[in-house]
């Protein structure tokens, strides 16, 4: 039997973690025998990027995808895009959600961001309706059942375990406070906050590139990386911090954790998931400078590496193949059964 499958996504030239995440789900169902194929906006040109800002990019992939999704065993549609797409072929993925972005940001931007921001999150919700809805996190799954989506289940992201882990214990950790820079978005993920701490005199190491409309920055930054270099980087570090206003399930935490750095991280997507776990801190959203500074001074008084085994495994690559083989064997071969959910 040829099967084929689907991924929906609206690009594949960019890097980051969504990519990350769609080149996983195209390995699990190549080994499970699908021949995978994508549907992107990459090739939409001047007048159909026009037309997508226009009447939504969603519309637009709606338009492009018409008759086709039906030629395919399975369809895995990245969040928004699964608007319009109805049968029992088809998986959404939410790797957040439109309405954490905007509970998080809407006292900073302007209104025609909000307005964006509140479309998407129509788009995506209502995209939840007629297809397999699957949610990165429990905490995204809560905040898009509360505004009228549904949700099937939660399949929490995986990293490379045999890539990313503590590779020498005997190696000195000699950078003290280590985070990822994103500027594209950065009030969401709390580099203002990042700045603050430092000029505070809080040492903090930045991989990628500094702001360009920012060059007094007091973070140190180190310059993009390749993924060796990364791991390098969190194996010589004692904390990674990532003070995030809204995450769906941020991966860069897990891959600092695996390498043995302590997480310091808002309580917002893995933060919700590990606040209970020693050796963990996680800062609740809305304090003060002040009030985040004192809970930092207090955690690292005591330092140790991070060495949970338990909770690396779970956010580990094998558990997020098998729950994903799941859901594909659910939807694809209408398996009710034992579907590892």
């Amino acid at each position: 039997m040829h099967l084929k499958a689907l991924i929906i996504t609206p690009t594949k030239k960019s890097f980051g973690g969504v990519e990350t995440v769609n080149g996983n789900l195209e390995a699990i169902l190549s080994n499970m025998g699908f021949h995978v194929e994508y549907l992107t906006l990459d090739d939409c040109g001047f007048l159909g990027s026009l037309l997508g800002r226009v009447l939504g990019m969603p519309i637009l992939m709606l338009l492009k995808s018409w008759g086709k999704v039906k030629k395919y065993n399975l369809v895995v549609a990245n969040g928004e895009y699964a608007f319009g797409l109805t049968g029992g072929n088809i998986v959404q993925v939410n790797h957040g959600c439109y309405s954490g972005i905007l509970k998080s940001t809407k006292t900073t931007i302007s209104f025609l961001n909000h307005f964006s921001l509140w479309r998407m999150a129509k788009f995506q919700n209502l995209g939840s309706r007629n297809v397999f809805s699957v949610a990165v996190s429990d905490d995204c799954k809560e905040i898009m059942v509360s505004h009228g989506a549904s949700v099937d289940c939660v399949v929490n992201n995986g990293i490379d375990l045999d890539l990313f882990h503590s590779h020498d214990a005997a190696i000195e950790r000699d950078i003290e406070f280590i985070t990822i820079a994103n500027w594209s978005d950065k009030y969401r993920k709390g580099l203002d906050l990042l700045e603050g701490l430092a000029v505070k005199g809080m040492k903090i190491s930045c991989i990628g590139d500094p702001d360009e409309n920012n060059r007094r920055s007091n973070l140190t930054y180190l310059g993009r990386k390749t993924q060796k270099e990364v791991v390098g980087l969190l194996a010589r570090s004692k904390f990674f911090i990532l003070l995030s206003r809204y995450e769906g399930l941020q991966l860069s935490p897990m891959e600092a954790m695996a390498c043995g750095a302590v997480p310091i991280i808002s309580d917002t997507g893995l933060g919700r998931d590990i606040c209970s776990e020693e050796n963990v801190l996680v800062i609740p959203r809305g304090l003060s400078l002040d009030e985040i500074e004192g809970q930092i001074e207090k955690f690292v008084r005591i330092y140790k590496p991070f060495a949970n085994d338990r909770l690396i495994r779970k956010y580990g690559y094998d558990e997020f193949r098998k729950k994903w083989e799941g859901v594909f064997k659910r939807v694809a071969f209408r398996d009710c059964g034992n579907s590892n959910l």
